[in-house]
């Protein structure tokens, strides 16, 4: 199989934009093309929009607004991890040996919204039920399991507020305090307005590579060494019933660590889908930087801050960054990009060798996680 890595990568500020989502599109796309001038788009042989939007055949409208004519143009659509599926997909066509170069672009226009998409088949949130409904019940069951406190909460939005703060992509540009966050409107007890990312619109686009190509394009590949995706259905009424537990996150992170070789404890930096404040101490737990029941706890002593164990969420995260559907994953892997090139700034980790993503989908139903590394071996 062709090892495969990322070689370029390039973002649309998320926000509340007054572009529409062709111009998002061409912003991120243009971007992505620019950070690798020496690829030029008509030797890009796959183009890969994940997105969420209802219009039909955008692979095809993006790839002629950036001049790209691919072999393969199509749409990845599996909500809010759409971002990481594409590139999951990319990847298998590059390392089958089908397309060599490949443009996954994320784009979502939701700030015209006065919802989020409708999950009709649903009946478990009533089918309108807003997202915030089931994260708050996997808050208080996290609390009354294991006595994570609500400060605990906002230590997240705080952290991730910060870093946002350094990042010019981000939706949110300026640092929180605890007071803040703790003093905000309740959405749905526990969780309050900073515990919940908002709606963003926003575009990222990330260029793959196989191992030929990728050395003779760039000094700084970065691999994909390993990977994981599992789909646990779409009712929230069925797909957690431990609440504190997410099947699908260790399910893919198993297959993950297992492809890469590389254990939780080598693990540097990570991007993880912090939907939610609850969402990212779960994680913690589930993707193995911290036992199960302490996640608050590792907040808390700093342990996913920059210089910590693990840092996460060096962009902002989704409630820093921003959360566009079909972007999240996307974005995801480009800051893993600047990190590896050390081009991040004050949001700089240090030498990094192992990074991974997580991006999630609905009410944590699908799951995909992603390791890069420095090597490709």
């Amino acid at each position: 199989m062709n090892r495969v890595a990322l070689v370029a990568g390039g973002l649309a500020r998320f926000g509340k934009r007054e572009a529409s989502w062709r111009d998002l599109a061409a912003e991120g796309g243009k971007a992505t093309l620019e950070d690798l001038p020496e690829l030029s788009p008509e030797k890009i042989d796959g183009v890969i929009v994940a997105t969420a939007d209802e219009e039909p055949y955008l692979a095809a409208v993006a790839s002629e607004i950036l001049g790209i004519k691919p072999k393969i143009a199509t749409r990845v659509e599996n909500l809010c991890s759409s971002g990481g599926t594409a590139i999951t997909v990319a990847y298998s066509l590059i390392s089958s040996g089908l397309i060599n170069k490949v443009l996954v672009l994320g784009v979502e226009k939701m700030c015209h919204r006065q919802t989020v998409p409708l999950l009709e088949w649903d009946f478990t949130r009533g089918g309108v039920l807003m997202p915030a409904a089931w994260g708050a019940v996997y808050a208080q069951k996290h609390m009354e399991k294991f006595g994570t406190t609500e400060e605990q909460l906002a230590l997240i939005s705080v952290k991730n507020h910060r870093l946002s703060s350094m990042n010019p992509f981000a939706h949110f540009q300026k640092p929180i305090t605890l007071n803040e966050v703790m003093s905000s409107r309740h959405v749905v007890t526990p969780l309050k307005l900073y515990d919940c990312c908002s709606k963003s619109d926003g575009a990222a686009g990330v260029i793959l590579a196989g191992e030929d190509e990728a050395r003779s394009l760039t000094d700084t590949p970065v691999w994909i060494k390993g990977l994981g995706e599992s789909s646990q259905g779409a009712t929230f009424g069925n797909v957690n019933p431990e609440y504190v537990t997410w099947p699908c996150v260790k399910i893919a992170a198993k297959e993950a660590y297992q492809t890469a070789r590389v254990e939780a404890n080598k693990i540097d930096l990570a991007m993880l889908h912090d939907a939610f404040t609850i969402n990212e101490i779960i994680e913690y737990e589930d993707l193995g930087f911290a036992r199960k029941g302490e996640g608050g706890r590792f907040i808390e002593q700093g342990q996913s801050e920059i210089g910590g164990k693990v840092a996460v969420n060096t962009h902002g995260g989704l409630i820093g960054v921003g959360p566009p559907i079909g972007a999240t994953g996307v974005a995801q892997a480009v800051e893993i990009l600047a990190q590896f090139r050390g081009t991040a700034g004050k949001r700089q980790v240090g030498r990094v060798e192992n990074g991974l993503t997580l991006n999630l989908s609905a009410s944590v139903s699908t799951g995909n996680v992603i390791i890069y590394g420095r090597n490709s071996h």
